[in-house]
């Protein structure tokens, strides 16, 4: 299990690192990194969060439910826990509210690429950030 874990953490870091350089691109007005990875993106993150959310079950299977997000991530350094806050925060702000508050964007695909690599930032934030905690590595 070990080894799963661990190899679903490495996975799970490229992935974030594509999926931060996919955002940044779409960021900037380009789509083409997305068209052309967004497809394999999607399968790998199901490849880690199925290991993750095994992990995650372990670390919090005796906590109570207001505490199991402290226990999930008690093996990560406190800087990392408070970039995922970060993350997952502009991932639901990007994702969720801008486009309400925004409406429909003159450029869909552009738009789509942004709000997708966001929210996908988050994910596999958390897979990285639980997976780390379960194996007990020192960042």
């Amino acid at each position: 299990m070990a080894r799963l874990a661990s190899l679903a953490f490495v996975l799970a870091c490229m992935g974030f690192a594509a999926v931060l350089t996919i955002h940044i691109a779409a960021l900037s007005g380009s789509v083409g990194p997305f068209q052309h990875f967004g497809k394999l993106l999607f399968p790998a993150l199901l490849v880690v969060w199925l290991p993750a959310i095994f992990c995650m079950n372990r670390l919090v299977r005796d906590v109570p439910q207001k505490d199991i997000w402290k226990a999930a991530l008690r093996g990560c350094p406190t800087w990392m826990r408070t970039a995922l806050w970060v993350v997952c925060g502009y991932a639901w702000v990007g994702g969720f509210v801008i486009p309400i508050i925004a409406g429909r964007d003159t450029n869909s695909q552009l738009a789509g690429a942004r709000t997708t690599s966001g929210v996908m930032l988050g994910f596999y934030g958390i897979a990285v950030c639980v997976l780390l905690g379960d194996s007990g590595r020192q960042i």
